[in-house]
């Protein structure tokens, strides 16, 4: 086990491919951009036993991608490749198997600037917070207006900051019909219906307007959290 001891490199790859200008990472970790490929890595270092160090970079790399996920960096990260550093300054390579991290496909501008403090960020040890930045993670990278809606809806109602309007929408696309008059009230007034039904285009539209409202909502409580 002993043998297994040590400083590794893990490397992440980054795709699509992004410039980030301005970030301030922690020491264990650097992002790398090459100009002629066009291609963004990340290294992650630590020192200990593989299993346990690997485990912990994979773990901080998706907290990462999901901190960039507020910037409005949508990437995958994959892992790629790792090097336990010898004795004598040699690097012992080890090529894995992808492992995808996060899947996201938005079109990345080519130069990102940094609107959090992505090191301070990443310190972060509440488990609310990573609660709730996994359901923000959920919905950003959905593309169902519904899945969007309930992963926003849950980063508030863990700050209790929803409104009526809101929770009764929350209660009619989880639920076929709606009993609590108050609910029906609410669902009538935007809905015009007392029902949410996944088959009428209005329905849907109106559920896609307020996921957008809700992850602007969530972002900015998330973001907060930050500072």
């Amino acid at each position: 086990m002993s043998e297994d001891i040590g400083k590794y490199f893990f490397h992440f790859s980054i795709e699509p491919p992004v410039k980030l200008s301005g970030f301030a990472l922690p020491s264990d970790m650097k992002f790398n951009y090459n100009e002629d490929s066009m291609a963004t890595s990340l290294e992650v270092s630590a020192y200990g036993n593989l299993e346990d160090v690997k485990k912990e970079a994979i773990q901080r790399v998706k907290k990462l991608v999901a901190l960039l996920s507020l910037q409005g960096v949508d990437t995958n990260a994959a892992y790629v490749s790792l090097y336990k550093l010898q004795p004598n300054g040699a690097k012992a390579f080890q090529v894995v198997l992808i492992d995808s991290i996060g899947l996201f496909d938005s079109i990345l501008p080519n130069t990102i600037q940094p609107i959090i403090d992505v090191t301070q960020a990443l310190s972060i040890n509440d488990i609310k917070f990573w609660r709730q930045m996994g359901h923000y993670f959920k919905g950003k990278s959905s593309k169902d207006p519904i899945e969007r809606y309930r992963e926003f809806y849950l980063v508030l109602e863990d700050e209790e900051s929803v409104n009526a309007t809101e929770r009764a929408l929350r209660h009619a696309v989880n639920h076929p019909k709606l009993t609590a008059p108050w609910a029906i009230s609410e669902v009538t007034s935007v809905l015009g219906s007392a029902y949410f039904d996944p088959l009428n285009q209005k329905h849907i539209d109106v559920i896609k307007r307020y996921s957008n409202e809700l992850q602007e909502k969530a972002k900015a409580i998330l973001i907060a959290k930050t500072i």
